[in-house]
């Protein structure tokens, strides 16, 4: 039982010592102005950051099945291959919520969509 602990602090110390130093560090808001100023980056929002992450790993769109396939799902380059997603109807969902969160990116969220009243 003592070798796990002590393997469970080791893998704690090598975490925190991982962690940049400066991350906690308080700074005032005009240092994160100058900051956007330099690098309009980073001010993005989360779906703007989840959108480019799949438009970094690329996308290829698939004759035989007809759906678009984004390579961080069908290739899984951050864990070598180990979470692959394999079918239509995944990368049909998977395409789906792409589309939503690039939606989201843009700023076209459900409060600025206009709705069709059709009736009497």
């Amino acid at each position: 039982m003592s070798g796990d602990t002590q393997t469970l602090e080791r893998l704690s110390e090598e975490y925190r010592a991982s962690i940049p130093t400066d991350l906690r560090t308080t700074r005032p808001f005009q240092w994160y102005l100058d900051e956007v100023h330099d690098e309009p980056r980073v001010a993005r929002n989360a779906h703007q950051r989840v959108a480019d992450m799949f438009d970094f790993y690329g996308t290829e769109y698939d004759d035989e099945d007809g759906v678009m396939e984004y390579h961080l799902a069908s290739e899984d380059p951050l864990f070598g291959g180990e979470n692959t997603f394999y079918g239509r109807e995944i990368h049909e969902a998977i395409h789906e919520f792409v589309n939503k969160v690039k939606s989201g990116a843009r700023g076209l969220g459900p409060e600025r969509r206009i709705k069709l009243l059709l009736g009497p």
